[in-house]
């Protein structure tokens, strides 16, 4: 309904007395629409039969009509239309079936683009049965015949009252027991690209994100992952950390979090060093290793071999210990070989074992000459050496410097 015919019925209509049976008679006319438009913007008519026009013209799905001519006011008779849509929207929302809920919504939808226009109880009243709305439906399954996605309303009442729909949304966010509903609730606040306001998502995010800890769902790892916060990136790196998490998962987030934080990460790293989880191949433990030596170098390196459980599980079979060992002094440690010499040869006489092997090898490795002299000391060392040998001999520290003493 243009605003041009609608000026123009109601033109045609003026001086003339029309009833609630006149209503009746438009409602059920093809072109009764225009007619009730013309009426409901007629301000010289009786208020409740105005009212009337409008609910009809809402039953009728209308919505444009109702929108123009209250766009089309100025002043204070914009500011009373907007408080009669507010009016009608507020039950429209609360209608009994889901299906006449969703038309509603879609109504209330643009008559929060007058907030400005309406006075403070009507504004907190639709926004809050909006509100009650948006955040009972997102994220799950509701009738087909829905036309407003509820992200839409829940956003559009945070543009039109933050004071009063931020908290409101973040205090569901945090408590939700839906998983769907948490992603697709910070999925929504996310899309107002308020800096400040990603602060808070990902702080309400961290706290469900703690309160369902260790049943993460791969959906809520999506939410968490999302928002991108350096918090929460950590909290996901260390979820690759516990045990009680489920494989698949702790994979996903290790890698997903790696990606984002890298040397961010190093602290978070550090703390999985000790790590022992031979039924996934060590594959976290290994990987945190590689990431503490890639970002920190010489100056994580003591600590980190220290870090390594002597009493955790490492390869047995063949060369196996020694071949992982190399790897990381040829990978990672031969990039600063001269920083890491002391440390090395300091780490030869540390009470760990698995630390006195990493040194040993990768003294071999990276100073060969100099080697034999350089592991004098383990010459005496009678710990036994699994996964050291091609054969799998048994050995010990010291035979391997003796060997090599040997040529």
């Amino acid at each position: 309904m243009s605003k041009t015919l609608t000026a123009a019925l109601a033109v045609a209509l003026a001086g003339c007395a029309f009833t609630a049976e006149d209503l009746d008679t438009w409602d059920r006319l093809a072109a009764g629409s225009g007619r009730l438009a013309a009426y409901y913007a007629d301000d010289a008519r009786p208020s409740a039969l105005r009212m009337d026009a409008a609910q009809r013209l809402l039953a009728k799905g209308e919505l444009g009509s109702l929108i123009a001519i209250t766009r089309a006011a100025q002043g204070r008779t914009r500011t009373a239309r907007a408080g009669e849509l507010a009016d009608l929207a507020l039950p429209a929302l609360k209608a009994e079936t889901p299906a006449e809920q969703a038309k509603g919504a879609e109504f209330a939808f643009h008559v929060l683009s007058f907030s400005a226009d309406l006075d403070a109880p009507r504004r907190t009243a639709l926004v809050g049965a909006c509100l009650d709305w948006a955040l009972k439906w997102i994220g799950q399954e509701y009738p087909a015949e829905r036309r407003r996605p509820p992200e839409d309303l829940l956003q559009a009442a945070a543009l039109a009252a933050p004071d009063q729909a931020v908290p409101a949304a973040l205090a569901s966010l945090a408590a939700s027991e839906s998983d769907a509903a948490v992603q697709a609730t910070a999925a929504a606040l996310s899309a107002l690209r308020d800096p400040a306001l990603d602060v808070k998502i990902a702080a309400a995010l961290l706290a469900r994100a703690r309160a369902a800890h260790p049943q993460v769902s791969p959906v809520l790892l999506d939410a968490l992952l999302a928002n991108g916060n350096e918090t929460l990136l950590k909290y996901v790196l260390a979820l690759s950390g516990d045990l009680r998490v489920p494989h698949g998962l702790r994979k996903l987030a290790l890698d997903a979090a790696d990606q984002r934080l890298k040397a961010k990460g190093l602290e978070v790293y550090q703390t999985m060093l000790r790590l022992d989880d031979p039924a996934n191949g060590d594959e976290t433990r290994l990987v945190a290793l590689d990431r503490v030596l890639e970002y920190g170098g010489a100056e994580q390196l003591k600590p980190a071999l220290l870090a390594l459980n002597p009493d955790g599980h490492w390869p047995t079979e063949g060369e196996e210990l020694r071949a992982l060992i190399r790897e990381y002094c040829d990978g990672h440690i031969a990039r600063f070989k001269v920083s890491a010499r002391p440390v090395l040869i300091e780490l030869t006489d540390a009470n760990s074992w698995i630390a006195r092997a990493f040194a040993m090898e990768c003294v071999v490795r990276l100073y060969p000459d100099e080697a034999p002299e350089l592991l004098i000391d383990l010459l005496e060392d009678e710990t036994p050496l699994k996964g050291w040998t091609v054969d799998g001999t048994p050995t010990t520290f010291g035979e391997v410097v003796r060997a090599l003493r040997q040529g």
